[in-house]
């Protein structure tokens, strides 16, 4: 229930930390034993609907299965997709936009990215008939993908998933049978926080999605900043570096992305790698951003 540790700014000092799920089920067991009796038989079902409720409340999703069956059943459902160069995350939600149920799905980019929709489909099929939920309760999906997106949904090129021109609502509603809007990943991530996250109260903002690509988002009077063509915030292919010798995935040279995404550091700590002698940890294992930051903060030479 409590536990202790040092901490690093004041090693010697001790930090305390009290499990409160375990200490309010603790408490409420023993409230339930000091009131067995017929007197106070109401209060004892209050009590341990309560302990029922807390036990329910930390599962793998942070939300219990019985609040998950009952938010279904209020009223109607939307799945959320993002698309990303590695995995496809998403949600079921409700129509306020609370959180249901999330999950992630590999993102097969072989074969022109031509697996991606079939794997999303299937996998939303798979949580309607895990959640019991019809067509009819589902109000429709609303995707990210990592490029310019037109306003009909047209993606015009995503180069981390091999797509070309390609309109992924009409693949996606007709494998589900539910209406499908796609937007670019950073404009709806805007849209989203502006709505339910750090944005809240402000219909003027910018937000910046760091990964496999470097994505922005500009929202202009409550309302996304497309462009004519749908990269209207896409600042990953800023042009930086006039002496850039290798090719972006946009086929421009010396953008951002190019520098400060996942992949942009994996390919400038692999030049290096080439480029010196000096010892790395790097040497003898797989490069990852993930390897590298933890070769960063173990003080790697390299």
């Amino acid at each position: 229930m409590f536990s202790a540790f040092r901490t690093d700014e004041r090693p010697e000092l001790y930090r305390f930390h009290v499990d409160f799920h375990t200490l309010k089920c603790y408490i409420i067991r023993h409230i339930l034993q000091l009131l067995r009796s017929d007197k106070y038989q109401a209060y004892i079902k209050k009590f341990e609907e309560m302990v029922e409720y807390i036990d329910n409340e930390r599962n793998p999703t942070g939300i219990n299965k019985k609040c998950r069956e009952e938010k279904c059943k209020m009223g109607k459902c939307v799945f959320g997709v993002d698309v990303g160069g590695t995995t496809v995350k998403l949600g079921l939600f409700d129509a306020e936009g609370n959180v249901i149920d999330k999950w992630e799905i590999p993102t097969r980019t072989e074969d022109k990215g031509s697996h991606i929709m079939e794997d999303i489909a299937g996998s939303i099929l798979v949580k309607m008939k895990q959640e019991d939920i019809n067509k009819e309760d589902i109000i429709g999906v609303g995707m990210g993908v990592p490029g310019p997106v037109k306003a009909d949904g047209t993606v015009m090129k995503a180069v981390n998933l091999g797509w070309d021109v390609f309109n992924p609502n009409a693949e996606l509603g007709n494998l589900l049978g539910v209406p499908v809007k796609t937007g670019n990943d950073a404009n709806v991530a805007a849209l989203g926080e502006m709505w339910k996250g750090g944005g809240q109260g402000y219909r003027d903002m910018v937000a910046v999605t760091l990964g496999t690509g470097v994505g922005g988002g500009i929202i202009l009077d409550g309302h996304i900043l497309c462009g004519s063509n749908g990269a209207g915030g896409e600042i990953g292919h800023i042009h930086l570096e006039d002496n850039e010798e290798d090719a972006c995935g946009c086929k421009n040279h010396g953008c951002l992305e190019q520098y400060a995404s996942a992949t942009g550091i994996v390919r400038i700590a692999k030049k290096k790698l080439v480029a010196t002698s000096k010892e790395s940890v790097l040497r003898n294992e797989e490069v990852t951003a993930k390897t590298i930051w933890d070769a960063v903060k173990a003080g790697d030479e390299l």
